[in-house]
């Protein structure tokens, strides 16, 4: 395959071949450069792009590179004026990297339970007998007896396959709990207390009804033992007014090994807060199924590779972030801009007879407003806002074309 070099705002055009194919990884062939940093398929295109191209347009896959491009150059941009190094950047990245930790980490534990063969056969809820569902209702009598009995039946058949799925579950994690070391600070978490962890927060009874504290209370103490730390974070060795306190960075720096993976507990929660046992359990417990996902070559099935490239997840603030297209870019992008004035449109002016002009010119867009009490303030609001949104769009789109006219962008034909 070879790859036109472009400079796309002069419209010159170069034939280079690069071997695009030879250098195709698990994120799929290199589809552009920018300035020698290759984007991947993946980078671009949502899972499954392939399959639909025949009914894309070019334009509409051209659309999709330009835009990976776009934000390529603004990324290098971005990096070059230091912008990595903004306060502001570092602690908000400090915080989401954990939410991006526990998402990756939850994927890599989830497709393990998706494939494996008894955690599939146990969400059958054909394999459900009669017999079984009987049991259920005599077990959970005062429960069903307040439903309609049709009702009642779809709710025990649901209630017992996921019984089934506990039971299987509690199983796998048993098996890996007494094959895989888990170990803090260097000091091994015994295999008791993490069967008994797994016994408490994969409960397998109908009723519903089931106690942790006694298992909680154990893990804590086994992992607060092991790390020197106080789970109640009464710290005998805690700052005094006025000086910094060390005990969220001693958490943080609690080092964790789960089989072959080493982290540190301040990869995936912040020291500020105090470990939970849940939280705990959740960490140690998806960490042992990552194990055994790597082991039976899990990470490279193709389900767990689409799945990486479009999982959510929400940040502090609400927004969006896809897990795998890279959220420390993103976030990056977004603060250099708004450092940059390329966000707060709203501090860009506008004259009063721009904005008459402009609702006039698009009276269609504002007439369901018209007939409000206050219709002509709203109208002159939005008609301000949209005047400032693409005025700023147009110094933004201006900035970027500048990056263009300066970069060496390669796009595969």
């Amino acid at each position: 395959m070879t790859v036109s070099s472009v400079n796309l705002m002069a419209g010159l055009v170069l034939a280079v071949a690069i071997g695009v194919s030879a250098q195709a990884n698990d994120k799929g062939k290199i589809v552009a450069k920018v300035n020698g940093v290759a984007l991947y398929e993946m980078d671009v295109f949502e899972p499954g792009y392939l399959e639909q191209t025949p009914a894309l347009s070019p334009q509409q896959l051209s659309d999709q590179i330009q835009q990976a491009v776009h934000n390529e150059l603004l990324f290098q941009e971005a990096k070059r004026r230091g912008a990595d190094q903004d306060p502001g950047f570092l602690k908000t990245w400090a915080r989401q990297s954990k939410s991006v930790q526990q998402g990756r980490l939850a994927m890599l534990a989830g497709i393990l339970q998706e494939k494996d063969e008894q955690l599939q056969n146990a969400r059958n809820p054909d394999a459900i007998s009669e017999e079984e569902i009987v049991a259920c209702f005599e077990e959970n009598a005062d429960r069903f007896a307040q439903i309609p009995p049709a009702q009642a039946q779809t709710e025990a058949r649901s209630l017992l396959v996921w019984k089934r799925y506990q039971t299987a579950y509690q199983a796998l994690m048993n098996a890996l709990v007494g094959e895989i070391q888990v170990s803090i600070n260097g000091n091994s978490i015994a295999a008791e207390t993490l069967q008994q962890a797994v016994a408490a927060f994969v409960p397998t009874s109908t009723t519903l009804k089931h106690d942790t504290e006694a298992a909680a209370d154990a893990l804590l103490t086994a992992f607060s033992d092991a790390a020197g730390i106080d789970p109640a974070g009464e710290n005998p060795a805690a700052a005094q007014p006025g000086e910094p306190d060390l005990s969220a960075e001693k958490l943080e720096a609690v080092a964790i090994k789960v089989g072959t993976s080493e982290f540190k507990y301040g990869d995936f929660y912040s020291g500020s807060e105090r470990p939970t046992a849940q939280a705990l359990f959740r960490l140690l417990g998806n960490h042992l199924l990552a194990e055994e996902t790597r082991k039976r070559g899990l990470d490279r099935d193709p389900d767990y590779l689409k799945q990486v490239n479009t999982g959510i997840l929400f940040d502090g603030d609400h927004e969006l972030q896809i897990i795998d297209k890279n959220p420390e870019k993103q976030l990056l992008i977004r603060t250099f801009l708004k450092k940059e004035g390329y966000y707060g449109f709203d501090k860009i002016e506008v004259t009063d007879a721009e904005i008459d002009a402009s609702a006039k010119a698009h009276a269609t867009r504002y007439e369901r407003f018209a007939k409000r009490e206050n219709g002509g303030e709203i109208i002159r609001k939005l008609a301000r806002q949209q005047l400032q949104t693409d005025r700023g769009r147009q110094v933004k789109d201006a900035f970027v074309t500048g990056l263009r006219n300066k970069a060496k962008i390669e796009i595969a034909d």
